[in-house]
């Protein structure tokens, strides 16, 4: 969280603190989500592999998809680049005749 430079007078120390402590907590990834949290605590063994393997195959699919959109991006900037080539060629034909 940034200040704006107008309003930096304004601002305290404890105002300065709590902005950092507010960047600090933002940036806070947990370890496990609050479901696995609950699942180690149960010593539910098959839940856990229940959760663990969906997990695994969710991450698959956001893998997945992620290439497949980078591909599709690729594909894009080819396509967009042969388009322009046939452009150019079309025009160069307009000025032969």
């Amino acid at each position: 969280m940034c200040v704006h430079p107008s309003l930096i007078s304004q601002v305290d120390e404890k105002e300065m603190a709590l902005i950092a402590f507010k960047d600090k907590l933002s940036n806070f990834k947990p370890k496990q989500s609050v479901l696995e949290v609950v699942i180690n605590k149960s010593q539910d063994y098959a839940r856990m592999n229940t959760f663990h393997d969906t997990m695994t195959v969710q991450r698959a699919r956001a893998e997945d998809k992620k290439e497949r959109e980078e591909a599709e991006k690729e594909a894009r900037k080819v396509i967009a680049k042969l388009a322009v080539h046939d452009e150019k060629k079309i025009m160069e034909i307009e000025k032969i005749r």
